[in-house]
């Protein structure tokens, strides 16, 4: 070992030596933290905002319940099953963040191919907007997953 190795370990050494019988820099350093992260830890919920979802659903067939099934199975949602009518001025007033109707014909088969069909998503008040945004695609991609709902 050259010279400034020496003093680098010898300086090192000493200063552990100086932290260690700090008791005040020990505390600091390890019960402070570790208690702040047990207060918020307990505080803390673990959950966000629920976000309002309208649900229309048209159809009778077996595809789209097990929609309804999957878009309840999430957590981030409260489903509200209710009429076309109510869904939009539930949505007007800014008491539901999105509005899903499922159209009749979803799921069903013409000459053993799947019937075209749209599920219509509309969006909430401004002041709920973020939310819904984040919302439609979770939705978009519970359709398209491999498999049905």
């Amino acid at each position: 070992m050259n010279q400034n190795t020496r003093s680098f370990l010898a300086l090192t050494k000493a200063s552990l030596k100086m932290y260690y019988r700090n008791k005040g820099a020990i505390i600091f350093t390890l019960l402070i933290p570790v208690a702040l992260l047990s207060m918020f830890g307990f505080l803390s919920t673990g959950r966000g905002p629920r976000i309002q979802v309208g649900l229309t659903n048209k159809a009778t067939t077996e595809m789209a319940q097990q929609f309804v099934a999957a878009l309840k199975g999430v957590e981030a949602f409260n489903i509200r099953e209710t009429t076309e009518a109510a869904a939009t001025a539930e949505l007007g007033k800014g008491d539901i963040d999105l509005q899903v109707i499922i159209p009749e014909n979803f799921g069903k088969t013409e000459d053993g191919k799947p019937a075209a069909s749209t599920i219509a998503l509309s969006g909430a008040m401004p002041r709920r907007r973020r939310d819904s945004l984040m919302t439609a695609p979770v939705v978009a991609s519970t359709i398209s997953s491999p498999g049905g709902a």
